[in-house]
């Protein structure tokens, strides 16, 4: 019987360790996604050509939504490890030492 229990702990340590992988891989999606938006938010910003103030107003709210997301997803320490170990000329790039 002891078996049975530990194939089947087997199982669900690497279906939680897919499930894992799944979500940081999402989550760098959505990371590269959003990174791509506020550069083109802020230049469109600073050219100050708007059509109406609904659409300047619905930048910022794009650009504070975009800068959330990009804030929550470096919290996560999960996703925050796999940024800084595959990918840390990114993370030094949108992070800063909080010792400093």
């Amino acid at each position: 019987m002891v078996k049975p229990a530990t194939t089947i702990n087997i199982r669900k340590q690497d279906m939680d360790s897919h499930g894992e992988r799944q979500k940081i891989l999402t989550d760098y999606d959505t990371f590269l996604s959003e990174l791509e938006q506020v550069p083109a938010l802020l230049q469109q910003m600073m050219q100050k050509k708007y059509h109406s103030l609904d659409v300047y107003i619905n930048n910022c709210n794009q650009l504070k939504s975009s800068c959330l997301k990009i804030n929550r997803l470096l919290a996560e320490e999960t996703f925050s490890t796999y940024i800084k170990t595959h990918h840390d000329a990114l993370y030094n790039k949108y992070t800063w030492d909080k010792a400093v």
